[in-house]
């Protein structure tokens, strides 16, 4: 019998072989297709290439055989990786389970001490291949710290599960990058080490609420990586489809991804699980709350270490195969044990070390586990790269130090574009008065509030004072999810305000001035 996790619904599996030439097949019928000799004759020829003529004793007969002893229950889950349950890690043609190798077998399911399980997701497929460790200097070479700090996290999405068992969290990673720095080929080797071919990441803007949920569920302990479509036209239809990326915060302690109404009389419901870890690979940095941030690994790819040399070993990792490279990720889960044990032991370490430097404030020492986490991860990298050298790891580890200090900044300070909003508007609002008899009588041209200290900001209005002055036009959008988060002027509310400087009630963004 065949049970689907997620529905909660049994099937019964049957091997049937055929007088005729036709090969043997496994077919898969619900219980009313065997409750009588009519139904099942009918399951034969719409799933089969035969006929049951027998009358209803022997329906009966073959009920007795097939029902009347100790069926053995294989349970179908409908994605692939890791599945908490059983501790199994459970892909297509293959699974792994404390270590070990477990094969397929003849009728298509991989055999546990309890029965069975295999997957029925066919979205993508994990491919096994051969593991070659020789490439990690090039490796280093052609990505620097940012490739490496991206491999380390790899590995960590593979064991993520676990990860949250123990540390209740595990951060989200951010590439960045400058054109030609080669992100999208590291991600896709990356990709490739996974068993997954000519891939780069899933688009969310391009999809619906639906289709993200789908996708965030297609794997678990695994990676998923979003990519960003262009943002340059606000009227394009792509904008009306994005999405707040604050709506990914629960997904940092694997939370569910949303809520779907169970389709059965009742108010039940379902919420799935994020089981993997998220990766942002894009080329505008994320924006959102100070919460969402401190979620965040940055590391953004330059071409500042880039020459001949390294344009030739990049292509090289442009050229592989999941055939040559996908040996990662057997390598990987055959070692899981050290492997884990490493990243707990070490993370200790290292949690401890980055603490004892002082530079990040304790109002966010969240900064100090996620940094603390992912070089536990690349110290674990030496299962697989026993060449790694201890100076590369502490190069790295300095890296994400450093890494964790500028996202402190970045908590710190406004968002650039706020910060930029707020210059232009300390440089346009104080004006000379045209009307004046001095030259020096001075106006507000952009504060809308007669409750000084108080400002109030109509943005449109703003836009076109900006426009009238040649300053840049900011976007508007992004501005207003960012704004509530200003530093330099508190953020108070929105509302009307009856403008000094225009005489009428105007909609307007107030802030507590200085």
């Amino acid at each position: 019998a065949e049970r689907d996790e997620i529905l909660d619904e049994k099937y019964y599996v049957f091997r049937v072989t055929y007088n005729s030439n036709n090969p043997e097949s496994l077919i898969r019928l619900e219980g009313s297709n065997i409750d009588s000799g009519s139904s099942f004759h009918k399951s034969m020829i719409t799933k089969g290439y035969g006929t049951f003529s027998g009358s209803s004793r022997d329906m009966s007969v073959l009920h007795d055989q097939w029902l009347n002893r100790k069926v053995k229950e294989i349970q179908s889950i409908p994605f692939v990786g890791y599945h908490p349950a059983s501790q199994i890690y459970v892909f297509q043609d293959f699974a792994f389970y404390k270590g070990a190798h477990l094969p397929l077998n003849s009728e298509g399911y991989f055999e546990t001490s309890n029965g069975g399980i295999k997957t029925s997701f066919k979205g993508f497929k994990i491919q096994e291949g051969e593991f070659n460790a020789e490439w990690i200097e090039n490796f280093i070479t052609a990505f620097s710290w940012q490739g490496l700090a991206a491999l380390a996290f790899w590995l960590g999405s593979l064991f993520v599960h676990q990860i949250r068992a123990n540390h209740k969290s595990f951060p989200f990673l951010e590439l960045t990058g400058d054109p030609g720095a080669g992100k999208s080929t590291l991600i896709e080797f990356l990709w490739s080490l996974l068993g997954r071919d000519d891939y780069e990441g899933f688009d969310a803007m391009k999809s619906t609420a639906a289709g993200r949920r789908r996708a965030f569920t297609q794997s678990s302990n695994m990676p998923l990586v979003l990519i960003e479509s262009d943002r340059g036209d606000e009227t394009d239809s792509i904008k009306k489809k994005a999405f707040d990326f604050d709506e990914l915060k629960p997904m940092f302690n694997g939370r569910a991804v949303g809520t779907l109404g169970v389709a059965k009389r009742g108010n039940d419901t379902e919420e799935p699980l994020f089981q993997g870890a998220l990766v942002f690979a894009q080329n505008a940095e994320v924006d959102g709350s100070n919460a969402l941030l401190q979620r965040i690994i940055h590391c953004h790819c330059t071409t500042e270490h880039h020459s001949v040399e390294t344009r030739n070993i990049a292509r090289w990792f442009e050229k592989q195969k999941v055939e040559q490279t996908s040996g990662f990720l057997q390598r990987a889960l055959e070692k899981e044990g050290p492997i884990l044990n490493t990243i707990f032991s070490e993370f200790l370490k290292y949690e401890a070390q980055y603490t004892e430097r002082g530079g990040i404030k304790t109002s966010y020492l969240r900064l100090i586990k996620n940094h603390a986490q992912v070089m536990a991860c690349a110290k674990a990298l030496k299962h697989i790269f026993p060449s790694i050298s201890e100076q590369t790891l502490n190069g790295l580890s300095d890296y994400l130090y450093g890494r964790a200090l500028s996202r402190q900044e970045r908590l710190a300070d406004d968002h650039p574009l706020v910060a930029q909003f707020w210059d232009i508007y300390e440089y346009l609002n104080i004006q000379r008065d045209p009307d004046a008899h001095s030259g020096e009588a001075m106006i507000e041209s952009l504060n809308h509030s007669g409750n000084k200290p108080r400002i109030a900001i109509n943005l449109n209005h703003f836009h076109e004072v900006c426009r009238q002055h040649g300053q840049d036009l900011l976007d508007l959008k992004r501005l207003k999810k960012l704004l509530p988060q200003s530093r330099r002027y508190k953020f108070i509310d929105t509302g009307k305000v009856r403008s000094v400087i225009l005489g009428k009630t105007m909609h307007c963004w107030e802030f507590q001035g200085k």
